[in-house]
């Protein structure tokens, strides 16, 4: 999300060429959301020792693996 343009990286906006978005600032913040915000409110019934840690354990791999994928 610093660097928008991808420069940080390395990576060319001419990969996003047939994507629907212009600079890689959308997909950043998509990123941060599922990956990084998503990761906390998994933590939170983990340390609570909460029955539905496992659950959202599973679902936050298969968010990380649906973004792998796509």
């Amino acid at each position: 999300m610093k660097e928008p343009d991808g420069s940080l990286l390395g990576m060319s906006v001419d990969w996003l060429q047939y994507s629907p978005f212009r600079d890689y600032f959308i997909p950043g913040i998509i990123l941060f959301i599922c990956n990084g915000i998503f990761s906390i409110i998994t933590l939170t019934p983990y340390v609570l020792r909460s029955r539905y840690a496992l659950l959202l354990i599973m679902v936050q791999g298969l968010v990380l693996l649906t973004w792998i994928i796509v």
